[in-house]
């Protein structure tokens, strides 16, 4: 008798626990698992608030790449002994390995998604072309010179550096050999260059921009 007491004792309490912390749920909203969630919470999600994505007609993915890079086409990175050419420059961009103007091997760890070639406009390729002794250039005595000691090396060569680059700039007051400027020569260095991209341009997984 004494057990059946106690235990329908153990019962009511057990079930006026039960009821006092329904209520206090009720009151609360109610409880699901861990978390406390209204009446309001739980009406028809309306369509605006279903995914935080809906809607969006923007770009969200980046994409990599350098707005500014220099290669032997540019006079001042040619004179100071940059070789690697834009072909090189793209493949690198694109995930190759290439061979730097210094002998080591570098690739980049993941390929760029674009790349500008951005030399300068000003005499863009001669300075290839006058160190390779280009037969149409060597014409000009001017030319013939800056070729020779270029190819000398040392501080001969840098000294060519710094004459050709000064006369390009106009700060030497010396007149500019016209075989450099004549537009059979800029046009061919510019056609050769747009060439190069077109060739690496690979729409959707590459973009090699044109510029200067």
């Amino acid at each position: 008798m004494k057990f059946f007491l106690t235990t329908s004792t153990a019962i009511v309490s057990a079930a006026f626990i039960t009821s006092s912390s329904d209520a206090q749920e009720a009151a609360q909203g109610g409880l699901v698992g861990e978390m406390t969630i209204s009446v309001d919470d739980m009406r028809e999600p309306a369509p605006a608030d279903f995914s935080p994505y809906a809607g969006r007609d923007f770009p969200t993915r980046p994409l990599w790449g350098d707005t500014h890079l220099h290669t032997s086409n540019s006079l001042d990175a040619r004179g100071f002994g940059v070789i690697l050419s834009p072909d090189d420059a793209y493949r690198f961009a694109r995930g190759e390995e290439v061979t730097t103007s210094h002998g080591l091997r570098v690739k980049l760890s993941r390929p760029l998604d674009w790349l500008v070639v951005s030399d300068h406009s000003d005499a863009m390729g001669a300075m290839n072309e006058i160190i390779a002794g280009n037969s149409t250039l060597m014409r000009d005595a001017t030319l013939r010179d800056w070729s020779e000691r270029l190819n000398a090396g040392g501080d001969v060569a840098l000294g060519a550096t710094m004459e050709v680059i000064e006369t390009f700039a106009g700060i030497t007051g010396e007149a500019l050999p016209e075989a450099v400027a004549d537009r059979r020569f800029v046009q061919s260095v510019w056609d050769e260059f747009t060439q190069t991209a077109d060739h690496h341009n690979d729409p959707g997984t590459f973009t090699a921009f044109i510029g200067y």
